[in-house]
């Protein structure tokens, strides 16, 4: 019998197609894809979530907007997280980029732009470990 895999990013065009089609060479593997922005190539739906044995999200913020839109589907289902919490911006929040963070960039580089808005580094650091790209919208 084989494990299904359900593979989860934001717009489902990078990152979790590209995780389905490596991980679909594994034959004990059956692998599937999807977003969790309603724009997303093959958008995230509770059939989906059902289905998969394991998911896997590539951030942090991925497994927020699951548990908020979907936690009565996940029931138990094991959730993992792959981000690498590396420091740079890649999940930026809606309000991260009206400031004009652009795509991974490193923390050293945002520190003035941060620390101008009150956003000192160990607010930044446990931000990220606790909620990674979420914005403050999704967490309310």
């Amino acid at each position: 019998m084989s494990t299904r895999v359900l593979f989860v990013c934001s717009q489902n065009r990078l990152r979790s197609p590209t995780a389905e089609q490596v991980f679909s060479a594994f034959p004990e593997l059956e692998c599937a894809s999807a977003g969790t922005d309603k724009q997303a190539d093959t958008p995230l739906e509770p059939e989906l979530i059902q289905w998969a044995d394991v998911i896997f999200v590539m951030e942090k913020a991925h497994r927020l907007r699951l548990t908020k839109r979907f936690g009565k589907q996940l029931n138990g289902k094991r959730v993992v997280v792959l981000s690498n919490n590396d420091g740079c911006a890649v999940a930026r929040s809606a309000e991260v980029k009206a400031l004009g963070v652009k795509m991974a960039t490193p923390w050293f580089q945002m520190q003035d732009l941060a620390r101008k808005h009150g956003i000192s580094d160990a607010t930044y650091y446990n931000w990220k470990s606790k909620y990674g790209g979420a914005s403050v919208a999704e967490l309310k």
